[in-house]
């Protein structure tokens, strides 16, 4: 038997109350059925979203330092020269923290560009007669993906300092060309 409820009854109290009548195989309410379905495939979305997002760091701060792993070795010599005046590794660091902070913005603002410009296209590809999505990009999500990948720039600069600290420039300056 299927029941139609009014929008104001009490769903638990008469599941409770159909319950007593006798032997029952299942009762089940639509809007609870609705509310598992959508907290079982919000736990899955944030599985997969969670993988994907520690793919892309992975990715990032990979890309990050071996762009400045690249940098320091093209530039070793300048860089022992700044060390044996008196530069400090933090001196030395926000060298190429400032370069690396200057491309990755630029980067930052072509990935959003990029990834815009993708979700319309996938949305246009996929749209048909029968169903059609909507384009809606959300600003907090600009933002929360700024945040993430900037934190990734952070996270990888602090790698970056690291190996700038046990590089031994006296022992690079020593060697001949």
């Amino acid at each position: 038997l299927l029941f139609k409820l009014y929008p104001d009854a009490n769903t638990n109290k008469f599941i409770q109350a159909v319950s007593r009548f006798g032997p029952m195989i299942n009762v089940i309410s639509r809007k609870h059925s609705k509310q598992l379905l959508i907290k079982t495939l919000n736990q899955f979305l944030g599985f997969s979203v969670s993988v994907m997002v520690a793919f892309a760091a992975i990715i990032a701060i990979g890309a990050i330092i071996n762009t400045v792993v690249i940098s320091l070795s093209e530039r070793e010599r300048d860089i022992a020269s700044l060390r044996v005046i008196g530069f400090t590794h933090f001196q030395v660091a926000k060298i190429f923290f400032s370069e690396s902070i200057l491309l990755n913005i630029l980067g930052v603002i072509f990935g959003l560009l990029m990834g815009i410009g993708l979700s319309y296209y996938m949305v246009m590809v996929f749209q048909t007669d029968i169903y059609r999505m909507p384009f809606v990009v959300k600003s907090s999500r600009l933002v929360e993906s700024t945040i993430i990948m900037l934190f990734f720039i952070f996270v990888s600069q602090l790698v970056v300092y690291r190996i700038i600290k046990k590089i031994k420039w006296l022992e690079v300056l020593n060697v001949r060309e």
